[in-house]
Formats: C-alpha cells, structure tokens, sequence
C-alpha cells in the first residue's frame, strides 16, 4: 500500500507551476469519505468531506511539502492529503487553452465559458441578452508564461479575454481560484466597455 502511495505522489505534478489541473480521487475507500481540512495538516479542522467515486477535482495550489492539495468543496477551500489524488489522463495544461475554462466576476456579474480548443464561447451578463462567440484567435501560454488569450466574436461584439495564473477570490466565497481573467468587451452593437476582472475555473 505505501508502494502504491508513493508512485501515485510521484505522479502529480511537481511544482505549482503545474496548477490549476484536474484531479480524481483514488485509494478513497468506498465506505469512507476524503476529508477537506483547514489547513494542510492532519490535525487541522475538518471543513467538508469528498466521497469516492468518478468525477473530477480541481487542485488549485500545492503545500510547501508538497503533501497537501488546496480544493475546493462547495463554497469554501480547503486541503486535501495528496496522495489520494491522481491526474487525469489526457488533460492539457490550461495554458495550452485545450481544456474548457469558466470564468467570471462580479461588480458587474458576468461569465464567459470558452469551449474545448476554444472554438467558441458563451458570455453572459445582465445587460445583454446571452452572446454565442467563435473564436478567432488564441494565444496558449506556457509553463514559463503562464498567460494565455483568446479572442472571440458575434456580429458587433467582440471580447478580448486575457487569462493568468494568480490567486483570485470572487469575492462572495471563501472559494479559491488559480487564474485570473481580465476581459475587453467592445464592438458596434455595445460601444466599449470597462474592463471585466474576475476568476477562471476548470470545473463549471
């Protein structure tokens, strides 16, 4: 069993440069439960509980030691003992731009969903109607600049959305997130507008 403890360890990434990424639970048996504590220790206040099963879960940021996963379970953060987690198989970095991101802010609400490979998008905001994008551009990242960008547009709208990897607090929760968004929304139907600050999440 510790054999198996270790390989899985050995398997997560190595530094928080890795992260944001996308993790499912392993080693959880199925009458029991992966506790969501405080901090990263083991006699640390337990905020919520993970039930085993299929499904995926976002690893936002690594302890120092590297045996601890920050997470998020409902409305609030939490750690999670790192061995219980494996990777997914065949996930991209998010900087690759590969993988679907949910962004979103507030003062003023909005949401941007960017589908797989980017291809298109759907904003949402209280002073207009739902926006179905194509993208038109993207810029991945890469591990040694971790910002990525895309552009994308309707007919008389276009939003330029710019995505970094930083701590980010939406503000409302005590979730945590590990990209930043900032979005440029303009064209000949709206004019411009301000520019949109919030989070980008890999899970919905």
């Amino acid at each position: 069993m510790r054999g198996v403890a270790l390989l899985l360890a050995m398997a997560l990434p190595a530094a928080a440069d890795d992260l944001p990424a996308l993790f499912s639970l392993t080693g959880v048996p199925a009458d029991d439960v992966l506790n969501v504590r405080q901090s990263a220790s083991a006699t640390a206040p337990i905020l919520a509980t993970l039930p085993p099963g299929p499904g995926v879960i976002e690893v936002v940021a690594l302890s120092p030691d590297g045996k601890w996963a920050q997470v998020n379970a409902g409305e609030t953060s939490g750690w999670v003992a790192r061995r219980f987690l494996a990777p997914v198989p065949g996930k991209l970095p998010w900087w690759q731009m590969q993988e679907p991101l949910h962004c979103f802010g507030t003062e003023p609400f909005w949401k941007l969903s960017v589908s797989r490979a980017a291809q298109s998008g759907l904003l949402l905001s209280p002073d207009m109607a739902p926006v179905k994008l194509a993208a038109n551009g993207v810029w991945p990242g890469s591990m040694n600049v971790p910002t990525a960008g895309v552009v994308l547009d309707a007919e008389g709208i276009s939003v330029h959305a710019v995505i970094t990897r930083a701590e980010c607090s939406d503000g409302m929760s005590d979730r945590a997130f590990g990209l930043g968004a900032t979005l440029l929304v303009g064209g000949a139907t709206i004019g411009k507008s301000a520019p949109l600050s919030g989070c980008c999440s890999l899970v919905p």
